[in-house]
């Protein structure tokens, strides 16, 4: 009775005059009725009431304006269903992205920026990428975040992320220094044969810091983490054969490690082959090499 009264006198000349103005036609219809107010109720009867071919009929679709403003209990509930199952998909898909992301990482950390990274570390905190994020900041000089990203690769028991958690107590990078401390988790790491943790024990013993100057242990050590594959290892290895310490002088051998680490992009190895090629020690000397390296 609400409706009909206010609404007996309308006319189709009234109802394409407010069709000129789409906000009020907002105004008036939807948001009326997302409201649930009485008023709202006017749609429906309006939809028997005007002419099949005037304009506003053919705009006024009741099917979809039932469903979306009053939907049974079953329409209710496959609508919740759908939606449901449309965020479960749109899950589904972000995640197995980031897992081929984190897989591609893995395979070559360097190929990929800080902010990848930065995004898989953030949804599945992954050890090894921790460590890669510490080794990133470490580059920029940044010790807190580096050591902030080693102690949750190190408390998840990553081997070279125990070892590079030692190497920042011992030199005090974003930590007060503690050796005590950091010897204790560099030889964890070296139960958990760390390459990292044996080139940072023979980087001790050859610099003679905390157990003492000793090059053949350092020698040693190196060699563990230089069979490996640790490129820093293979250039400490070269230096020490390049040097005589801890084994016989041998510009070959030099060389040979040093052409290892220089090809898994150790720049310290590059810059040293060079001038083994420059100096014609351990090989033909060849300008032209020396300036490729």
């Amino acid at each position: 009775p609400f409706v009909q009264e206010k609404y007996k006198n309308i006319t189709l000349t009234d109802l394409n005059q407010l069709l000129t103005i789409p906000e009020e036609l907002q105004d008036y219809i939807f948001a009326i009725v997302k409201g649930k107010s009485l008023e709202g109720l006017i749609l429906p009867w309006l939809y028997f009431f005007i002419p099949e071919d005037s304009d506003f009929s053919k705009i006024l679709d009741w099917n979809s304006f039932q469903l979306e403003f009053f939907p049974t209990e079953e329409q209710k509930l496959q609508k919740i269903e759908a939606e449901r199952r449309e965020k479960e998909e749109k899950e589904r898909i972000r995640i197995e992205s980031l897992r081929n992301l984190e897989q591609r990482i893995l395979k070559n950390e360097k190929e990929f920026s800080l902010d990848d990274l930065l995004l898989v570390e953030q949804e599945f905190h992954n050890p090894q990428i921790q460590f890669y994020l510490c080794e990133r900041f470490r580059e920029k000089k940044d010790y807190r975040k580096a050591f902030e990203y080693i102690s949750k690769s190190a408390e998840q028991h990553y081997p070279d992320g125990i070892a590079r958690l030692g190497g920042m107590y011992i030199f005090g990078e974003g930590i007060e220094e503690d050796s005590e401390k950091g010897i204790k988790l560099i030889e964890e790491s070296i139960n958990l044969k760390s390459s990292i943790g044996y080139n940072l024990y023979g980087y001790l013993y050859d610099k003679g810091k905390i157990l003492g100057q000793d090059y053949n242990k350092a020698f040693e050590w190196y060699q563990k983490a230089a069979e490996k594959g640790l490129a820093v290892a293979q250039r400490n290895l070269g230096i020490m054969y390049y040097n005589g310490n801890g084994v016989s002088q041998d510009y070959g051998k030099a060389v040979e490690w040093y052409q290892k680490a220089a090809e898994l992009g150790d720049d310290g190895a590059q810059n040293s082959l060079g001038n083994m090629y420059y100096n014609g020690n351990g090989v033909s000397q060849d300008y032209g090499k020396a300036v490729e390296w």
